[in-house]
Order: C-alpha cells, then sequence, then structure tokens
C-alpha cells in the first residue's frame, strides 16, 4: 500500500527526472549530462580496456578529451566508473564482490533481523551505486561503504567452528 501511495504521489516527478519531459530545462540539461558523462565512459573503456584510465583519473581524462559543454565530474554509475577507471578486471571484480554480497545475504535470509537490516543497508547502497558517483569517488562514500559491509560481515553471529 505505501509503495503505491509513493508511486502516485511521486509518480510525475520521477518521469520527469528519468526523461527529462516536460518544461524543465535543468532537468533536460541534467539527464542530457549524464548520458554524455555515460557515453564518454565506454568510450574510455573501448579504448583501455585492460588498464581503464587510472584510479581517479575519469576526471582529469575526461578534461582532455571531452568537449567544453560537458561538466568536469565522474559519470553517476560505479560500474561504470569502476571500469573505465580500473578496466574490465576491476569492474568485474566489484561486480563478482556485489555479487557475493547478494549472494550471502540470500543464503542467510531470515537468520537474524540485525543481519537482514543490515544487507537492506548493503544492497540499498549497491542500488544508489547504480545512480550516484559518491560512493566511489568520494571519502566519504568509501567509509560508508566500509562501515556498512563490515558491520554486516559482524552481523553474522554463528559460533567459530573449531
Amino acid at each position: 500500500v505505501l509503495c503505491v501511495a509513493l508511486a502516485l504521489a511521486l509518480g510525475p516527478l520521477f518521469l520527469t527526472r528519468v526523461t527529462a519531459a516536460g518544461d524543465s530545462p535543468q532537468e533536460s540539461f541534467s539527464v542530457t549530462d549524464r548520458r554524455a558523462l555515460i557515453d564518454l565512459a565506454l568510450t574510455f573503456i573501448r579504448e583501455r580496456p585492460l588498464t581503464g584510465v587510472g584510479a581517479g583519473g575519469f576526471v582529469p581524462t575526461s578534461r582532455a578529451t571531452a568537449t567544453q559543454s560537458l561538466t568536469p565530474e565522474p559519470v553517476h554509475n560505479v560500474p561504470l566508473l569502476a571500469m573505465a577507471e580500473t578496466g574490465l578486471g576491476g569492474g568485474a571484480g566489484m561486480i563478482v564482490f556485489g555479487l557475493a554480497i547478494l549472494w550471502r545475504a540470500w543464503r542467510r535470509r531470515g537468520f537474524s533481523v540485525v543481519e537482514s537490516v543490515m544487507a537492506a543497508s548493503v544492497i540499498g547502497l549497491m542500488v544508489m551505486a547504480v545512480f550516484d558517483h559518491f560512493l566511489w569517488s568520494l571519502s566519504a562514500g568509501r567509509l560508508l561503504v566500509a562501515i556498512a559491509v563490515g558491520l554486516l560481515a559482524g552481523a553474522d553471529r554463528r559460533p567459530p567452528l573449531h
């Protein structure tokens, strides 16, 4: 019921944000800019599939290669940003890490409330990482991920094997 109420209340805002429809020049600029950053990330991946542009190198490399109209910032998609900066191996490693977290959460579902809450928090961060870059590009974002994953790992209260 809550999801339906939120969808009805926020649906027009969501559609405007996703499609850049309507009379919102700011949304139109935002969507256009993000599409250009995605295209640039895909170009970097194609040009340097093994090494990427280097950790933290997306913005400096984009300044050197992109048009003047593009805002110099990382692509708003952590998997793409990871692959563009570290190559396909680094991107694949990040995806495997995410899948391992999902697999662990699925295997241990219902084990404890604390573990379920921590798993939901980490999964929420994973979803958010598809729409923004701060979990990868800012120290506070990386710290947030480290704390959430650490708390999830610590929520496993099984006794150690002897």
